[in-house]
């Protein structure tokens, strides 16, 4: 969308391609600026008629109270879901304010797979340092690729030791 500004006039292109002009009472915009002189954050309570202030928190009152029944299935349903699941949320002061109080079996087993199946890739009992020889395999790489191996992972096999040549 194209828009052209003029002291009086407005035009813009629209999606289809036509242009429409706008006309802009200058003197009225000026004095609508000067209802408003103090700054952009100003309180626009204090700004407008009491009446409209009352008609604007009516129709906000409303649309939230709207909202709120609205959902009303969706929190029962929620929370019906989280009782079934056992799902048990309290406020803790132990161990420090604002601690998590969610408690579940099922997160709690979770947790416990995760780490008993990440714990032998992350510490495998050979260690997690392995090494490959590319090339052409000689006894002087792989005493270095043993030499490696065995210091990255402080395998004390002191039988299998090759002197390192350099």
């Amino acid at each position: 969308m194209e828009v052209e500004l003029d002291k009086k006039k407005l035009q813009f292109t629209n999606d289809e391609g036509e242009k429409v002009n706008v006309d802009v009472d200058q003197d009225q915009t000026e004095k609508d600026e000067e209802v408003f002189e103090s700054n952009h954050y100003s309180n626009l309570a204090e700004e407008l008629d009491e009446t409209e202030v009352g008609l604007l928190g009516k129709e906000l009152t409303r649309a939230y109270e709207d909202d709120k029944s609205s959902r009303k299935n969706w929190e029962d349903q929620y929370s019906k879901g989280l009782r079934m699941l056992g799902v048990i949320v309290e406020d803790r002061q132990d161990p420090f304010p604002g601690a998590s109080g969610v408690h579940h079996p099922l997160l709690a087993e979770a947790a416990t797979q995760f780490q008993a199946r990440a714990i032998a890739e992350m510490f495998p009992p050979g260690g997690p340092v392995k090494t490959q020889i590319i090339g052409k395999v000689t006894d002087k790489k792989l005493n270095k690729e043993y030499a490696i191996e065995k210091n990255n992972n402080n395998n004390d096999n002191s039988k299998k030791f090759f002197k390192l040549n350099n």
